[in-house]
């Protein structure tokens, strides 16, 4: 795990970025989308509209992504492709898990774990404290180079999430996924203000759920499928807890069905249901971090020969507190950092 903190305007915060990881970046870039110089002339159009989308919905993100190119050295078209990939092609799918608690004593804490492919390195995962002007500062967590929107801001507003696979697609336009998400967490206080924004735009990107959680002790579930507005599952009055991982749970959304895929993601569903339903859970940073340990992979929760994902990190964010406690590997079995706004 790496560690990074920005501040100042957009473009300087990107500049920043690009100076500290500028090797890393464009090995990356070489690794993980080579596509960016073999399909060059193809993707150019692409690329172009994407940019303009983004410029107009998230300008902000925009100016960041620019001034890390010009850092790096890297060409913008190609900073902009790699950032905002899963655009072009949908090339990495995590397995994770995410879990919210709300107790008298522990308001409200938000968890996750965030599971790669073996193929990619713990070492491609930043950690990164941004400071804008004017703005609030987060910590978030993510791939090198990419958008970073998973994390918490200092309203108390926390984002964590998990990938899906939907059977069908509603249509080709909408807002990426990252651009979304990164204005709900520079933009929102709270759940109510997330969803609002949320409810704006429909939706384009990876398939994935995200769970929204904030200081007051709310939270949501969001499914996000291509070509559509969010499914939106608010959490049950009468729970303390709400749980997902890899599949969609409303119903509303048809589920791809790949075996291999799927075994792992029921299974640690049902894992964390399980320990909800025995009150097995302590409600405390502590608990939530030795639940993550319980489901991270490969686990039990895994065939024997799933060896698909390894969990990269975890997370448990006390939002009350604006506070990460990052476990950067296996929950289990490293020590813990602890960061806050």
């Amino acid at each position: 795990m790496l560690y990074i903190e920005t501040q100042g305007p957009w473009r300087q915060m990107g500049r920043q970025f690009g100076e500290a990881f500028a090797d890393t970046l464009h090995q990356c870039i070489e690794h993980y989308c080579p596509y960016l110089v073999s399909d060059a002339d193809r993707l150019a159009p692409v690329i172009a509209e994407l940019r303009e989308n983004i410029e107009s919905i998230c300008p902000d993100l925009l100016e960041e992504t620019l001034g890390t190119a010009e850092a790096a050295k890297i060409p913008a078209e190609h900073m902009i492709g790699y950032r905002f990939r899963t655009d072009l092609r949908r090339r990495m799918n995590p397995g994770c898990s995410v879990v919210f608690t709300a107790t008298e004593r522990y308001k409200s804490l938000l968890a996750a774990n965030t599971d790669i492919e073996t193929r990619l390195s713990p070492e491609i995962q930043v950690c990164h404290t941004r400071r804008p002007v004017n703005q609030p500062a987060t910590i978030t967590a993510t791939y090198m180079g990419l958008a970073g929107t998973l994390g918490l801001n200092e309203h108390g507003l926390g984002i964590g999430g998990a990938s899906a696979k939907c059977a069908v697609t509603y249509g080709k336009e909408g807002v990426n996924g990252d651009v979304l998400l990164h204005r709900v967490l520079y933009e929102s206080r709270d759940v109510a203000e997330a969803l609002a924004l949320v409810n704006r735009y429909r939706f384009v990107g990876k398939p994935m759920n995200i769970l929204i959680a904030d200081a007051g002790g709310a939270s949501a579930l969001l499914e996000f499928a291509v070509g559509r507005k969010a499914v939106q599952l608010p959490r049950d009055p009468q729970a303390w807890w709400q749980v997902c991982t890899n599949f969609f749970l409303s119903g509303e959304l048809p589920i791809q069905p790949q075996p291999d895929y799927l075994r792992s993601a029921y299974a640690r569903y049902g894992r964390l249901l399980h320990l909800f339903a025995l009150n097995a859970v302590a409600g405390t940073p502590e608990g939530l971090a030795a639940l993550l340990a319980d489901v991270a992979q490969p686990g039990f929760c895994c065939t024997d020969n799933d060896k698909t994902f390894q969990t990269a990190y975890a997370r448990v964010m006390n939002l009350e507190s604006r506070t990460m406690h990052l476990y950067p590997g296996h929950p289990g079995e490293v020590q813990e950092n602890v960061l806050q706004l």
